[in-house]
């Protein structure tokens, strides 16, 4: 760099300086890869026997895995140690011994987080897909998602892209890649790239099955047609997710399905379909400031057991919705209710 233009010029063998360099980049790029990864390594060993005081040892390495790039990853040769300890700090929680946090780097991550709580190698009998960045879809799948017994695991839906925090969960409740994934929404909520990946990983295009209407309504009335047994529709405003997510498992442990209305006018395909659908109850999730009267004495015109589920604002109306239908119970989930990602998972 110091010689002149000319001297330069000169200079016959510039070439291997450059070939040099880029060699020199690429052996310092690997040796910090491979130097994050063995930090890594170090924290998983260290959580050894899984006890009650484990769950600070579990939570730093979970967080230090999450945090490291797709190549870093693949240099993390105990990963499955991880996920072991995770499960098994769970029975511990599950036993109400002690209090528990699920959670990830980012929503897809707490997604694939939830699912390894809740599924066991190759467990899972299907995988439902949804945007990770917008509510709708994936709210009205929650009970879809119940009824197959399948995990809801989130992808970046504007560019398709799957975490790998979510690949390597989906390799290990379907090992052999022969479940049935269903994808959730149309090609505007899940970018086909998301598709393309998952046939990459080595599902066939038979086995992939997208779910979707042209508006959130009609999506959510798609995904209701799909979910065997129902009894009762839970409707909620469309427009925004603290009711709809705070109604989302008790419709799934109740034979339920999630629909959507606007404020003041019940949406014509949602009020045709809950008439040939012909459901035992419907519940109104939320205040008239959400589902107006109005609305309500529609529905009222649909189904003779039309009743209201409402608090004075999000957090009291899913306190509601937990008073009534699950008056006893061994778990408590507790999630922000200012973000829907979490709590949709």
């Amino acid at each position: 760099d110091a010689l002149a233009v000319v001297q330069k010029d000169l200079v016959t063998n510039y070439s291997v300086l450059t070939d040099a360099e880029a060699k020199l980049a690429e052996l310092e790029k690997a040796d910090a890869d491979k130097k994050a990864a063995n930090a890594v390594i170090a924290k998983i060993e260290a959580i050894g026997e899984v006890t009650p005081e484990s769950k600070a040892a579990i939570e730093e390495a979970r967080a230090a895995y999450d945090a490291l790039t797709d190549e870093q990853k693949d240099l993390v040769t105990n990963y499955r140690t991880l996920v072991k300890a995770e499960k098994e700090f769970k029975k511990l929680v599950d036993q109400g011994n002690l209090p528990g946090r699920i959670a990830g780097a980012n929503r897809e991550a707490t997604s694939a987080q939830i699912s390894s709580w809740m599924f066991g190698d190759d467990e899972a009998e299907a995988i439902v897909i949804v945007d990770g960045l917008n509510f709708p879809d994936a709210l009205a799948a929650t009970t879809f998602a119940h009824s197959v017994k399948a995990p809801i695991l989130m992808v970046n839906g504007k560019t398709g892209d799957i975490d790998k925090t979510v690949v390597d969960e989906i390799n290990r409740i379907d090992k052999n890649h022969d479940a049935k994934v269903y994808v959730i929404g149309g090609e505007n909520a899940v970018n086909p790239a998301a598709v393309e990946k998952l046939k990459a990983m080595g599902y066939k295009a038979a086995g992939i099955e997208r779910i979707s209407g042209e508006t959130r309504y009609q999506t959510a009335i798609e995904l209701a047609k799909q979910t065997p047994g129902a009894k009762t529709a839970y409707i909620a405003f469309g427009l925004n997710y603290p009711d709809a997510l705070g109604a989302g498992s008790a419709a799934a442990l109740n034979d339920g399905v999630i629909l959507f209305t606007e404020t003041d006018r019940l949406i014509p395909d949602t009020a045709a379909y809950l008439k040939s659908a012909k459901f035992e109850k419907i519940v109104i999730v939320g205040g008239e400031s959400a589902v107006s009267a109005a609305v309500e004495k529609e529905l009222k015109g649909v189904c003779a057991d039309v009743s209201r589920l409402s608090g004075e604002n999000r957090v009291l109306t899913s306190l509601e919705v937990a008073k009534k239908y699950f008056p006893k119970t061994d778990v408590i989930f507790a999630a922000t209710g200012l973000n829907f990602a979490d709590a949709l998972a």
